[in-house]
């Protein structure tokens, strides 16, 4: 009898400690918003042992966006990119964070058969143009922003960490570029002492850290309220998922035009990379929304993200 009564109170003790610890989590887990991020909104979830470490992370979060931020946008004439961009035809010296990206670029732009490029800013110039006029482009036009599409933009050499500009085409460094800093953020972030997990959505761009799993919405293309439930949904883990496209930006040229969404899905692959997978989304007349997806995703059915965190753009 004494030993039945001992472990009861061994159990009930236990289950007493399994919950003080699941409560003690709970309350741990550090939540923070801010506006005008990289052009976009930024959320940010850290799972941590203290609230110290929490704050620690998110700033590490922050001054890591803001580094790569200063190398790499091409929105800011003063960022590293910027000033490449700018320079003569000579080899010029730039950080790795440059030559990597600039690097996966080139290989994204072969295994893709020029589909992913960055020097498309060419073509998007001649639409924009066009839309404002209201009026579609001339062949002329499209002909001559190919030409440019079609040039050898950069060289890169690894062994003396140089970069030599060899085009005179517009590039800017969209695609997987937001979806890379928003991953070395979130790394930097989980090497804080005392930090589990990390979450980051930085405009649709996701990436899940350490030892969380998280469901995200995928809203659908042809959606015209905001809050209507999302088309599907995507569990990730220790990945990176990011899409984008102009279905809600009122990309439209001419009445009763089809209006296309291309999204690129991202996943992180080993030693960090970032890779673009096929696309994920696509509007197109009667098209399904959401492609099966590979690399780390996989379609779940458990409740979407918290309010202010759902839905990939």
């Amino acid at each position: 009898m004494r030993r039945a009564r001992q472990a009861a109170v061994g159990i009930l003790a236990a289950l007493v400690a399994a919950g003080a610890a699941w409560s003690f989590t709970a309350r741990r887990i550090h939540e923070a918003h801010f506006d005008n991020v990289m052009g976009t909104s930024l959320a940010i979830r850290i799972q941590a042992r203290s609230d110290a470490a929490a704050r620690e992370a998110e700033a590490a979060v922050l001054d890591e966006i803001a580094r790569l931020s200063a190398i790499l946008s091409g929105y800011d004439p003063d960022s590293e990119f910027s000033r490449w961009m700018r320079s003569a035809r000579v080899p010029t010296k730039v950080s790795p964070e440059l030559i990597d990206v600039l690097s996966a670029f080139d290989e994204w732009r072969t295994r893709t058969s020029a589909a992913l490029d960055p020097s498309v800013e060419a073509a998007s110039r001649v639409w924009k143009l066009a839309a404002r006029e209201n009026r579609l482009p001339t062949g002329a036009e499209l002909n001559i922003a190919l030409a440019q599409v079609r040039q050898r933009h950069w060289v890169v050499d690894r062994r003396s960490s140089t970069v030599t500009r060899t085009s005179d085409a517009p590039v800017v460094l969209n695609s997987f570029t937001k979806s890379y800093i928003v991953d070395r953020a979130a790394r930097r972030a989980l090497s804080v002492a005392g930090v589990r997990g990390v979450l980051i959505d930085a405009g649709g761009d996701i990436v899940t850290r350490g030892g969380w799993t998280q469901t995200i919405g995928v809203a659908s293309p042809h959606a015209d309220a905001r809050h209507v439930a999302p088309r599907e949904r995507l569990a990730i883990r220790d990945a990176v998922v990011a899409t984008s496209g102009g279905y809600k930006r009122g990309i439209r040229y001419r009445p009763d035009a089809i209006t296309r969404t291309s999204s690129i899905p991202v996943r992180a692959c080993g030693g960090g990379r970032l890779e673009p997978q096929r696309p994920a989304v696509r509007s197109h007349k009667g098209g399904r929304a959401v492609q099966r997806l590979s690399g780390g995703l996989s379609r779940a059915e458990t409740p979407p993200l918290p309010q202010g965190l759902a839905g990939v753009k």
